[in-house]
């Protein structure tokens, strides 16, 4: 008799460890997927039209192609123009903005779509952007290069996994000597 009873006590504490770490697996996978939204990259898009002003009061102007943490370069038809940063002091946007549709249709936005949504302003290290497609103006800003954002230290909760919207920018400034950049920026869903 007693051996069906030490059977019975041994089932239901091997079932009864499982359940306590129940709770723990699935949260795992929550974790998992926080950690992952937190590290997202903030996606970004230049308009086609910059005006570059230049620290010494020049001026240059056409289509942004390149920004790094040591240049920039802006097209104009045939020519390019390269400048570095440490002689950047803004660049203003403006004009048409390539927009991928849900259905994976490519459509260009114009300046009339950039009146909605309140601007950001991003803090972020020189080195904190990554090109994901030139051609179309789309960039990523790093999470782990992003100081502050509207002066706040990181990057708010609602900006940790953005899908299906990109922040349009109208401004960059250019703080060479913190090796920052000031993102002027709205956050813009595509219209179908």
């Amino acid at each position: 008799m007693k051996t069906p009873q030490l059977m019975i006590f041994l089932v239901l504490a091997g079932l009864t460890v499982p359940t306590a770490d129940i709770p723990r697996a699935i949260a795992l996978p929550v974790l998992v997927a926080q950690n992952q939204a937190q590290n997202q990259p903030i996606p970004i898009s230049l308009p086609t039209s910059a005006a570059v002003s230049l620290v010494n009061g020049g001026q240059r102007s056409g289509q942004l192609v390149e920004i790094n943490s040591q240049y920039l370069i802006v097209t104009r038809g045939d020519s390019r123009a390269q400048e570095a940063i440490a002689n950047v002091s803004r660049v203003q946007f403006r004009g048409d903005i390539w927009w991928p549709t849900s259905d994976g249709r490519i459509v260009i936005r114009g300046d009339h779509e950039n009146t909605g949504g309140n601007p950001r302003r991003f803090r972020v290290r020189v080195d904190g952007l990554v090109w994901q497609d030139a051609d179309k103006g789309f960039l990523a800003i790093v999470p782990e290069a992003v100081i502050a954002v509207d002066d706040q230290p990181g990057i708010p909760r609602g900006m940790r996994n953005i899908i299906y919207s990109r922040y349009v920018v109208t401004a960059i400034e250019f703080a060479p000597q913190n090796s920052e950049l000031i993102i002027t920026a709205k956050l813009l869903s595509p219209l179908e």
